[in-house]
Order: structure tokens, then sequence, then C-alpha cells
């Protein structure tokens, strides 16, 4: 069923992240990011930040990414989550390299 009492967008475009933070299901950490300025690139999967125009850094970040998704488990719900986390931030380094005319080796399915 469809609720349509809560305005979910006007709420979000007012809140602080803070306020929306404390009311996800799903908290802990903090979400894959830009820097203000979209200079830097924070990936929460794996605790690191780099620079967008880093290509070194963005490759080693993304090979590295690939090397660790081999150690979890579909079969496990926590490892889907973390799974999914990763998926995501290596879709963002791949992105960013593509940006710069660079690629980086695909995940597969």
């Amino acid at each position: 069923m469809k609720s349509t009492s809560f305005q979910w967008d006007k709420f979000a475009q007012k809140a602080s992240f803070d306020e929306v933070r404390h009311l996800l299901v799903h908290t802990g950490r903090l979400p894959s990011m830009f820097n203000p300025e979209r200079t830097e690139i924070y990936l929460s999967s794996m605790d690191y930040s780099v620079r967008v125009d880093d290509v070194d850094g963005l490759k080693s970040i993304g090979e590295e990414i690939a090397g660790y998704l081999q150690s979890f488990s579909t079969a496990s719900l926590a490892d889907q989550r973390k799974i999914v986390d990763l998926r995501t931030d290596h879709g963002a380094i791949e992105n960013l390299l593509y940006d710069l005319g660079e690629q980086l080796q695909p995940l597969p399915l």
C-alpha cells in the first residue's frame, strides 16, 4: 500500500544530514560521498578517501575492492549488504576513471 500522508522529499530537502541519519533504518557509518568541492570521494565500504583525479589511487582502490569481494559469501545476509556497498563504491570508481579516460577491470556479475 502506498502512503501519501508524509511528504518525504520536502522533509529531506529541509532536514539536516544528522536528522536524516538518525532516522535511517540501517545506521552506522557514513555513506560514500564527495566533499563539497567534488575534489575527493570518501568510499565508506573501505573507509578510504581519494582525490577524484588520482588515477593510480582510484585504480588501486578499485583493484583492492575487487579482491576483497572474493572473501564474501552471498549466502550470508550480512555479507550481502557489504557486497552491495563494495560493488556500489567500485562503480563510482569506474565512473570517475571513465571521466578521466581510464578504465578499471569490471566486476563479474
